[in-house]
């Protein structure tokens, strides 16, 4: 069966010119460069680029089909797309565009052998600067969607998942690209090796920063965040998730049973221990703190809430009997009143007369 997953990942290639002289500098500055964005064919990644967090280090092989790169609709995404300076935090839009954006993809991207290929306009010093300094490798941001289903290759390689219906965002200037060096773009001052060619590049998982990210699956969307800001995220995820299940038990108590015991044994204590300090006791330790006062020789922390409220039941019952009788009976069932057996009982040898 095959299971569908729509996400976001950064797929990186390798960009060259195959003729310096097409290289051009507009009158402001601006850098404009022919350049290979991405090829066909099998590419690794790691299973969290993939949204899969059970085994984020998991090497995923993912077949890119011809008919899916080069389909009309995927070709068309990538124009008229910011190019941005290493990976931003995230898909690029009209609130974040001024923030990451250092130039914009040509309209026209057409197909060249099994490379897609595109003009890239760079307007930032920072970016140009860079890119005359060796940064001459791309990565593509997109959304796609993933079947994972093992396959095999018309070349006869293996799989683990297809890519389809590949939608552009951004194209980002990096340090190292995925797909080896089959694609390659060499700028003002630049000088690279030879080129293998595109069937014998290899496929590469991209360690460098602008590659170190994790897609999170959002109440069920997937957002590519940098591993820093995924781990915060993550971590406020857990947090919310033990909250919802802390409310969830609370809805579950009954209030009134609560208030009720509550009641009860403020009462036993005021009348049986009024010294006792019930400030910042709940039911429990209030109920144990009773028990432990009233019975001063039998250890009530070991007691499970079952026995301990059997006894309180039972204790519960012998006012009612007790305070019916003289004081002399219930001084030994009740021990605040132990205190008061002696006057109880000189109070009625002196008054003995009285009721002659």
């Amino acid at each position: 069966m095959t299971k569908r997953q729509h996400c976001f990942v950064a797929d990186c290639a390798r960009l060259e010119l195959t003729d310096s002289t097409q290289q051009q500098t507009s009158v402001e500055g601006y850098l404009m460069l022919p350049a290979r964005i991405a090829r066909s064919g099998l590419q690794s990644y790691r299973a969290s680029e993939l949204g899969l967090q059970d085994n984020a280090e998991e090497i995923i092989r993912v077949y890119r089909p011809e008919e899916e790169v080069f389909d009309e609709a995927s070709m068309a995404s990538f124009g008229t797309k910011p190019v941005t300076l290493d990976h931003p935090p995230t898909m690029v839009d009209p609130a974040s565009f001024k923030d990451y954006a250092v130039g914009f993809s040509a309209q026209k991207v057409e197909r060249k052998d099994d490379h897609l290929c595109t003009e890239l306009v760079v307007m930032d010093e920072e970016a140009i600067t860079a890119i005359e300094a060796g940064k001459v490798e791309l990565s593509i941001g997109y959304f796609a969607d993933y079947e994972f289903e093992p396959g095999v290759t018309p070349e006869g390689e293996d799989y683990d998942a297809v890519q389809r219906n590949i939608k552009g965002n951004h194209i980002a200037l990096v340090d190292a690209g995925r797909c080896g060096g089959s694609c390659r773009v060499e700028a003002p001052g630049t000088h690279s090796e030879p080129i293998p060619p595109a069937e014998t590049a290899p496929e590469e998982i991209n360690t460098t920063k602008d590659q170190d990210m994790t897609v999170l699956t959002i109440d069920g969307q997937s957002i590519e965040l940098a591993d820093e800001a995924a781990h915060v995220v993550q971590d406020l995820l857990d947090r919310k998730a033990t909250l919802e299940s802390e409310i969830a038990a609370l809805s579950t108590i009954d209030v009134d049973a609560l208030v009720e015991e509550r009641l009860t044994l403020v009462e036993i204590a005021r009348s049986r221990l009024p010294t006792l300090d019930r400030n910042g006791l709940d039911n429990k330790a209030l109920r144990s703190a009773v028990l432990q006062g009233l019975f001063e020789d039998e250890d009530f922390s070991s007691k499970s809430e079952d026995y301990q409220n059997a006894r309180l039941d039972a204790l519960k019952a012998q006012p009612d009997f007790l305070l019916t009788t003289d004081k002399f009976g219930t001084a030994f069932a009740v021990p605040e009143y132990r205190a008061d057996a002696r006057h109880t009982y000189l109070n009625s040898l002196t008054s003995s007369w009285k009721g002659r």
